[in-house]
């Protein structure tokens, strides 16, 4: 039916066709040339429309579609299908249950979904409301009816279910304390594991104790309670423990730091110096296979590819030689340590004990010395029980001899040039002090004074002295004593009492007292190397060795250096301060004010960096190995002025060019990503690989946002059914 009157509104009901062309329609039409002929021409309305069973394409069969006469043809605007009861808008085979061809803005209690129609998409906003003030609650992102992902109104983020984030990003809302009782930070990221009460939280916040730095907390202090685990494979190869111990190739380990592997030939730490004539050295615990056997202490230099010290499963010591043994062929006392002039130190086990201090000991042709308290043959018979023996000895015409310098009797007597000491101190031969003649001696034993008996070296009242008290002193009577005079104070004087040296004083406060009615100072001088060195626990070995020093190869640069060995060269120099007044951490040639060689650390403070201009202060992260048009200079910088105010990630390429900011985070919270005027939105994308504009997930499930066309973009490979936002 259709009006045939002149209006410019009709309505017309058809239910016609048969076969393969049968419809039925609802035409809601406007005939804007006043005709009241239906056509395309100047036709423009709507009409409702569904096709039948027997309609010739399959596709459109019972379908109720929503179309548009724009006076030259039809278009379809809306469609449900009748199979699946999927709806489509804007699109005519939707494949989800809500399928919408382009640009969707909702309003109400949802809050604006909107996307940018720009050439380069700014993004999606999803809000909670139609404003920006107020609590009006967060963004919920359900799965089959339960909460995923929360946002609340605060900024937290929880997932797994957690809608009320204890943090910025959180699976939990229980703010539990770590081990110290300190609850978790807000500004971090806060993971409850299956144990109850045990928490890990990663924290980076400007108000911490550990600014600028990660901060991973957990809630227990044993063994049992790692604070970071690393795998390959598979496997565990290394872990941190509540307890503070590092374990590498082991997740229990035993001391602050543990290393352990299975290996053949050996389970090793290597110390490499990359400075000129620096050297690599390596500590080892064998195995089967190394040069040395199997369950021996080895220090070994790659450089040389040599042992320099060995210790063997029985406690042999070997210095520049990787398998320690006996020494054959001598008939003083078999030596339990042998120094040999080719630095081999070689253990033996023997009947007694004795040292062999021997120069010559593969020709043993010269003379030798020995330090030797056991039970031995000696030239011309007899025996030594229980003596401690200083000798010497060499070959005399094809015939070893043995000279005994100086005897200690298990009595407590001392025989020098003497085996048979008549007393507490016996000395066979010349002793001298002072000149030849008895009136010019400096030797004095003077029991007059304060009726105390001295030892006293000095010629007259006013001459320099030393002096010290004999058996009888009291107090400060038994100090040494060094002085000018007998009548001024002494220039030095070492307490008996506590061993304290005193220069200048007589009652040192110190193990060294320097003290001047002037400025007091310690000069230390030379023409080479001049240092002060430090040895813990009077062990001349390993590293509790330390020199402050100059030296006059590095134009005078002082340094605090490490050695190994109380007579040895430097092995490595943690601190340096140049004559340019740089500091080196680890490095003897800084190029900075602070320049560090590895890791720098601020426990209670900060490391910053303070400049006023337009790029503010800067931290720069370097990597000479990348080469060509690649940034090898990344550069924070806290920028304002016409650069605008905010954090940017700055690019320098290895081959000079300046590539300009990859992001730049506004002072607003603003993100840019190829751009850093990001005022359009709270994170803007001006950058794409192709036509991609952003990707959530993992490149073949998540979200993909796709550029269609200018203002058309959509998800590229979602499929799991219903996605919702808000």
């Amino acid at each position: 039916m259709a009006s045939t009157s002149n209006a410019t509104h009709a309505a017309v009901i058809d239910a016609v066709g048969t076969g393969t062309s049968q419809t039925a329609d609802l035409h809601l039409m406007s005939l804007s040339n006043g005709s009241n002929t239906l056509g395309f021409a100047g036709t423009k309305g709507y009409a409702i429309t569904t096709r039948g069973d027997a309609y010739s394409t399959a596709a459109d069969q019972n379908d109720l579609v929503f179309l548009n006469a724009n006076a030259t043809a039809w278009r379809e605007d809306f469609r449900i299908d009748s199979l699946t009861g999927r709806v489509g808008i804007g699109i005519s085979a939707p494949t989800s249950a809500l399928q919408v061809n382009g640009v969707v803005t909702a309003t109400g209690f949802i809050g604006p979904v909107t996307s940018s129609s720009a050439g380069t998409a700014a993004g999606y906003t999803i809000n909670s409301d139609s404003d920006s003030t107020g609590s009006d609650g967060g963004v919920n992102i359900q799965v089959r009816g339960a909460t995923k992902l929360a946002i609340t109104d605060g900024g937290n983020v929880g997932v797994g279910g957690e809608a009320a984030p204890i943090s910025q990003l959180a699976n939990t809302s229980a703010n539990s304390a770590d081990s110290t009782g300190t609850g978790i930070a807000g500004a971090g990221i806060t993971w409850l594991t299956n144990a109850a009460g045990y928490v890990q939280s990663l924290t980076n916040s400007s108000t911490a104790g550990t600014a600028n730095g990660l901060y991973v907390k957990t809630a227990g202090t044993a063994a049992t309670n790692r604070i970071l685990t690393l795998n390959a494979a598979g496997s565990d190869v290394m872990a941190v423990t509540g307890q503070g111990r590092v374990g590498i190739g082991t997740t229990n380990p035993a001391q602050l730091l543990s290393l352990s592997s299975a290996s053949t030939n050996s389970t090793a730490i290597r110390l490499d110096n990359t400075d000129t004539g620096g050297r690599n050295f390596s500590i080892n615990s064998t195995g089967s296979t190394s040069a040395t056997g199997a369950g021996s202490f080895a220090i070994y230099d790659s450089v040389a590819a040599a042992f320099r010290l060995t210790i063997n499963p029985t406690g042999n010591v070997g210095l520049g030689s990787m398998s320690p043994g006996t020494v054959a062929g001598l008939t003083i006392p078999s030596p339990a340590l042998h120094l040999a002039a080719d630095g081999t130190i070689t253990a033996l086990a023997t009947e007694g004990s004795s040292i062999l201090l021997d120069p010559r000991y593969k020709a043993r042709s010269r003379g030798f010395g020995y330090i030797s308290s056991s039970v031995y043959a000696e030239t011309g018979g007899g025996n030594d029980r229980g003596q401690l023996i200083l000798g010497a000895g060499g070959m005399v015409s094809g015939t070893q001899q043995l000279t005994k310098a100086v005897v200690i009797q298990d009595t407590g007597s001392v025989g020098i040039g003497t085996s048979a000491p008549s007393g507490l101190l016996d000395v066979k031969g010349l002793v001298q002090i002072g000149s030849n003649t008895a009136t010019s001696s400096n030797f004095v034993v003077d029991p007059s004074l304060s009726s105390q008996g001295y030892v006293r070296i000095t010629t007259d009242s006013s001459a320099n002295y030393l002096q010290s008290g004999l058996a009888g002193t009291t107090g400060s009577g038994k100090d040494l004593r060094i002085g000018p005079a007998l009548t001024t104070s002494p220039w030095m004087n070492f307490q008996a009492s506590t061993g304290s040296v005193g220069i200048g004083t007589t009652v040192p406060m110190g193990k060294l007292d320097v003290v001047n009615s002037g400025p007091a100072s310690i000069r230390i001088g030379g023409t080479s190397d001049t240092f002060l060195r430090m040895v813990a626990s009077g062990n001349p070995s390993g590293s509790r060795v330390w020199d402050m020093r100059t030296d006059s190869t590095n134009s005078g640069n002082f340094y605090i250096a490490k050695t190994n060995d109380a007579e040895a060269a430097t092995t490595s120099v943690p601190f340096l301060i140049s004559t340019a007044g740089n500091v080196g951490l680890g490095t003897t040639a800084p190029s900075y004010k602070l320049h560090a060689m590895g890791s720098v650390y601020a426990d209670t403070g900060f490391v910053g960096s303070s400049y006023s201009s337009p790029e503010g202060g800067s931290l720069r992260l370097l990597n000479p190995s990348k080469t060509g048009a690649i940034a090898n200079d990344w550069t924070l910088f806290n920028m304002t002025g016409a650069y605008g105010n905010g954090l940017a990630f700055w690019r320098y390429f290895q081959n000079g060019t300046n590539a300009g900011p990859a992001m730049f985070i506004r002072d607003d919270g603003n993100v840019g990503i190829g751009i850093s005027n990001t005022s359009l939105a709270g994170l803007q994308v001006a950058t794409t690989v192709g036509n991609t504009v952003a990707m959530f997930g993992s490149g073949t499930a998540g979200i993909s946002i796709v550029r269609d066309a200018p203002g058309i973009y959509h998800n590229s490979y979602w499929n799991g059914g219903p996605l919702f936002m808000g």
